[in-house]
């Protein structure tokens, strides 16, 4: 297996956003290579959710495949969400209908 220099992945990287017009704003503002790494995680996280597997056995699966060497380093990678767990919004919104008072905008 070859490895690419991290010169060579941010060159590409570049490349690529020039060529689907997407705007970067220079070395650490945005969009950075990094970020599809969360993507990535984010993606497989919900895949294997929908697939059935337990949240408690897909997270270690995640953080053994992505290196970390603790379930906290994976922990920023994540989110929960909105498709992943509508169920939960759904719960939240009966528990707290009352809590939060509707805003009317004037």
């Amino acid at each position: 297996m070859r490895r690419y220099s991290v010169d060579t992945l941010y060159e590409w990287f570049r490349k690529i956003l020039w060529e689907a017009g997407i705007s970067h704003g220079g070395k650490g503002t945005g969009p950075r290579v990094h970020d599809m790494r969360h993507t990535f995680s984010v993606h497989s996280l919900e895949a294997m959710s929908r697939s059935g597997l337990d949240l408690y056995y897909s997270l270690p699966i995640l953080s053994k495949y992505l290196g970390h060497q603790s379930l906290e380093a994976t922990d920023g990678y994540v989110r929960l969400t909105l498709e992943m767990y509508p169920e939960l919004v759904g719960k939240i919104d009966n528990l707290c209908a009352y809590v939060f008072p509707e805003v009317k905008i004037v």
